[in-house]
């Protein structure tokens, strides 16, 4: 790990240096690398989203109807709810 590190910090300082260097600049991607990238990103984060939510409000949703369940057989006046000490 601490080798691979090390490979990681000198690639990086050796990066730094060329683009320091007189004429090292890189050249602005064109305009449709730039919108690909963004519309790769808005697919993933849509298939990402798409796939982890509706898990999560349909769990979510069973939760509230248990509690509103619960929540209707425990009203005063039923007679499975408790008595309450006034």
């Amino acid at each position: 790990m601490r080798r691979i590190s090390s490979i990681a910090m000198l690639l990086l300082a050796g990066a730094a240096w060329l683009s320091a260097q007189e004429g090292g600049a890189m050249p602005e991607p064109a305009a449709g690398w730039k919108w690909a990238n963004f519309v790769l990103l808005v697919v993933g984060l849509g298939y990402l989203i798409a796939k982890t939510l509706p898990p999560l409000f349909k769990s979510r949703t069973e939760e509230i109807q248990k509690g509103i369940a619960e929540a209707r057989a425990n009203e005063p006046g039923t007679p499975s709810s408790k008595p309450r000490n006034r």
